[in-house]
Protein backbone atom coordinates (compact mmCIF):
# COMPACT_ATOMS: atom_id res chain seq x y z
CA UNK A 1 0.00 0.00 0.00
CA UNK A 2 2.80 2.42 0.93
CA UNK A 3 4.45 2.37 -2.74
CA UNK A 4 0.66 2.52 -4.38
CA UNK A 5 0.45 6.30 -2.06
CA UNK A 6 3.68 7.39 -2.35
CA UNK A 7 4.61 6.68 -6.05
CA UNK A 8 0.40 7.70 -7.49
CA UNK A 9 0.80 9.74 -10.44
CA UNK A 10 -3.49 10.28 -10.43
CA UNK A 11 -3.28 11.79 -6.60
CA UNK A 12 -4.32 15.18 -6.06
CA UNK A 13 -3.65 15.45 -2.52
CA UNK A 14 -2.77 13.36 0.17
CA UNK A 15 -5.11 14.68 3.14
CA UNK A 16 -4.85 13.82 6.90
CA UNK A 17 -8.05 14.62 8.76
CA UNK A 18 -6.44 15.27 12.10
CA UNK A 19 -8.15 13.39 15.10
CA UNK A 20 -9.47 16.46 17.31
CA UNK A 21 -8.16 14.61 20.45
CA UNK A 22 -5.67 12.08 21.92
CA UNK A 23 -7.60 9.05 23.16
CA UNK A 24 -5.09 6.38 25.51
CA UNK A 25 -3.23 5.32 22.78
CA UNK A 26 -2.36 8.74 21.69
CA UNK A 27 -1.62 9.95 25.11
CA UNK A 28 0.78 13.47 24.87
CA UNK A 29 1.04 13.10 20.59
CA UNK A 30 1.19 16.35 18.60
CA UNK A 31 0.13 16.29 15.22
CA UNK A 32 3.91 16.09 14.23
CA UNK A 33 3.67 12.69 16.72
CA UNK A 34 0.40 11.59 14.00
CA UNK A 35 2.43 11.99 11.08
CA UNK A 36 5.63 10.62 11.90
CA UNK A 37 3.52 7.56 12.86
CA UNK A 38 2.06 7.28 9.77
CA UNK A 39 5.05 7.81 7.63
CA UNK A 40 7.16 5.75 9.63
CA UNK A 41 4.59 2.60 9.64
CA UNK A 42 4.35 3.30 5.70
CA UNK A 43 7.85 3.28 5.04
CA UNK A 44 8.29 0.08 7.68
CA UNK A 45 6.73 -1.98 5.17
CA UNK A 46 8.34 -0.43 2.34
CA UNK A 47 11.07 -1.94 0.94
CA UNK A 48 12.36 -1.92 -2.26
CA UNK A 49 16.10 -2.17 -3.63
CA UNK A 50 15.96 -0.87 -7.25
CA UNK A 51 16.25 2.68 -6.04
CA UNK A 52 18.70 1.73 -2.92
CA UNK A 53 22.35 0.90 -3.63
CA UNK A 54 23.71 -2.33 -2.79
CA UNK A 55 21.48 -3.76 0.17
CA UNK A 56 20.05 0.10 1.63
CA UNK A 57 16.47 -0.11 1.54
CA UNK A 58 14.23 3.31 0.55
CA UNK A 59 11.96 5.23 2.37
CA UNK A 60 9.96 7.88 1.27
CA UNK A 61 9.78 11.27 2.83
CA UNK A 62 6.27 12.70 4.73
CA UNK A 63 5.06 14.71 1.64
CA UNK A 64 5.22 11.08 -0.43
CA UNK A 65 2.63 9.93 2.08
CA UNK A 66 0.74 12.83 3.30
CA UNK A 67 0.57 16.86 1.66
CA UNK A 68 -2.45 18.03 3.19
CA UNK A 69 -3.13 18.65 7.24
CA UNK A 70 -6.38 19.32 7.60
CA UNK A 71 -7.38 20.20 11.25
CA UNK A 72 -10.11 22.04 13.59
CA UNK A 73 -10.26 25.25 15.00
CA UNK A 74 -9.38 25.22 18.37
CA UNK A 75 -8.25 21.86 18.68
CA UNK A 76 -6.62 20.77 21.63
CA UNK A 77 -3.73 19.34 20.35
CA UNK A 78 -0.34 20.83 19.90
CA UNK A 79 -0.25 21.70 15.91
CA UNK A 80 2.78 23.27 15.09
CA UNK A 81 2.56 24.66 11.46
CA UNK A 82 6.11 26.30 11.33
CA UNK A 83 7.17 22.48 11.65
CA UNK A 84 4.23 20.51 10.14
CA UNK A 85 5.13 22.74 6.95
CA UNK A 86 8.86 22.58 6.99
CA UNK A 87 8.24 18.47 6.50
CA UNK A 88 6.19 19.34 3.11
CA UNK A 89 2.77 19.02 4.33
CA UNK A 90 0.40 22.32 3.92
CA UNK A 91 -2.01 22.87 7.09
CA UNK A 92 -5.36 23.84 6.59
CA UNK A 93 -7.88 24.75 9.48
CA UNK A 94 -11.53 24.94 9.33
CA UNK A 95 -14.14 25.70 11.93
CA UNK A 96 -15.88 22.47 13.26
CA UNK A 97 -19.78 22.00 14.28
CA UNK A 98 -19.83 23.60 17.39
CA UNK A 99 -17.23 26.04 19.71
CA UNK A 100 -15.45 22.97 21.05
CA UNK A 101 -13.78 21.76 18.22
CA UNK A 102 -14.64 18.29 18.62
CA UNK A 103 -16.51 17.43 15.56
CA UNK A 104 -15.56 18.13 11.44
CA UNK A 105 -18.50 20.03 9.57
CA UNK A 106 -18.89 18.10 6.51
CA UNK A 107 -19.76 21.23 4.39
CA UNK A 108 -16.06 22.68 5.96
CA UNK A 109 -14.19 19.57 5.00
CA UNK A 110 -15.63 19.10 1.34
CA UNK A 111 -14.69 23.14 0.69
CA UNK A 112 -11.18 22.35 2.49
CA UNK A 113 -10.50 19.39 0.58
CA UNK A 114 -12.25 21.01 -2.96
CA UNK A 115 -9.72 23.84 -2.03
CA UNK A 116 -6.61 21.64 -1.85
CA UNK A 117 -7.64 20.54 -5.18
CA UNK A 118 -7.53 23.81 -6.70
CA UNK A 119 -11.39 23.37 -7.46
CA UNK A 120 -12.38 26.60 -5.62
CA UNK A 121 -10.72 29.81 -5.13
Amino acid sequence: MAAGIARSSSLRAKILLLNCKNDRETDGYTAADYIYAIVRTLNATYHVHAYGIGNTHTTYPVSAFITDLVYLKGSVLDINVKHITSMGVKCTEIEGTDEHATTFDAENVRRAIRNIAGLEA
